[in-house]
């Protein structure tokens, strides 16, 4: 998992500071605290929802995109939960979009296999074979197989007034560092929306 790039002088948890003290202030660029807020429970509430998840053992039920069964008896992936979770956590259009793409293979490979033979594939785990091999791995933190714990918005930094870079730290049950990503937040319209995640 790829630690943290350098983004300059603003210090880690200055967004903390700030979110207590009023709109959050960076050189020419000024943040209402309503949005800082916002953009911070929007990364950090997703994260807490795909990592408890994880730990309850219902990430591929409630969120990961899920094969289903056609009318014509072919395979399909169903992205409906996956889709929902992300825009309900602020995840740009784009981005959503982006990354239903990066399954592209695994659903035209799916297009041409009968349902009924998908369990020979998942039994034997050899979903790769069909660039399927989704299930119990850990996209959004990296493939880390480690029980991360929890995410926090360490720092943040606008770069413009509709752009700004945040980092998100990962941290295991002891609170020792699992390390983390690189946010992008741009503000499409009226709302600030998460626009990259780079891990």
């Amino acid at each position: 998992m790829r630690l943290f790039k350098n983004f300059g002088c603003c210090a880690v948890l200055c967004l903390v500071v700030h979110l207590t003290s009023g709109n959050y202030a960076f050189g020419q660029v000024i943040i209402p605290k309503a949005d800082s807020i916002a953009m911070k429970e929007n990364i950090e509430g997703f994260y807490s929802m795909y990592l408890g998840l994880i730990k309850s053992g219902k990430l591929d039920a409630d969120f990961n995109p899920l094969f289903v069964k056609k009318k014509n008896g072919k395979a399909a992936l169903d992205f409906t939960n996956y889709q929902a979770g992300l825009k309900k956590y602020g995840f740009s259009d784009d981005l959503i979009k982006q990354k239903t793409k990066a399954y592209d293979d695994c659903v035209s490979n799916l297009a041409k296999l009968p349902y009924d033979t998908l369990n020979w594939f998942r039994n034997g785990s050899e979903l790769g074979l069909i660039s399927c091999e989704f299930e119990n791995s850990y996209e959004w933190i990296g493939g880390n197989p480690d029980p991360v714990d929890r995410a926090i918005l360490s720092m943040f930094e606008p770069l413009n007034k509709k752009m700004i870079f945040g980092q998100l730290e990962f941290f295991y049950p002891d609170s020792s560092s699992a390390g983390g990503a690189n946010i992008t937040f741009r503000k499409i319209g009226k709302d600030w929306k998460i626009t990259e995640v780079e891990l």
